[in-house]
């Protein structure tokens, strides 16, 4: 069985490489622009939307939040920060693979949009990804 959390630390990882802001996983890290790597609410098997014994369908949200008292420019760049990393991460050229298993399929499943509430902009997108078993790092 393909561990969610452990695919979900790749994941982190992955997003961190590419990101220009702070990435923090299930909390904000300190900052005036930051994305936030969660499961989408509602989810109690740590994002396994799928879990048999050879695949994994995990669903991550990705989450740009930004503070700034001009409240048009927090909006644009929380969607600027929040589509830059869902580009990379749904990249075919970005490898997203551990020992055992590798991520061969990633779709784009909603965009929340830009939400705010004071000088705080929140942007919301949800990916799905499709991990099967693959090759342990002493096999390659």
């Amino acid at each position: 069985m393909i561990d969610s959390r452990i695919v979900l630390d790749e994941v982190l990882a992955v997003v961190t490489e590419e990101a220009t802001v702070p990435v923090g996983l299930h909390v904000a890290p300190a900052g005036a622009s930051v994305v936030v790597v969660e499961h989408p609410p509602g989810s109690d098997r740590t994002g396994s939307l799928g879990c048999p014994d050879a695949d994994l369908v995990l669903r991550v949200r990705l989450r740009a939040k930004v503070t700034n008292s001009k409240v048009a420019q927090a909006c644009r760049e929380a969607s600027h920060v929040v589509n830059g990393v869902e580009a990379h991460l749904l990249a075919r050229s970005t490898v997203i693979a551990g020992d055992g298993w590798e991520v061969v399929t990633r779709t784009h499943v909603a965009d929340g949009g830009v939400d705010w509430e004071g000088n705080v902009a929140n942007h919301t997108v949800d990916v799905d990804l499709f991990v099967i078993e693959g090759p342990d790092d002493d096999e390659s």
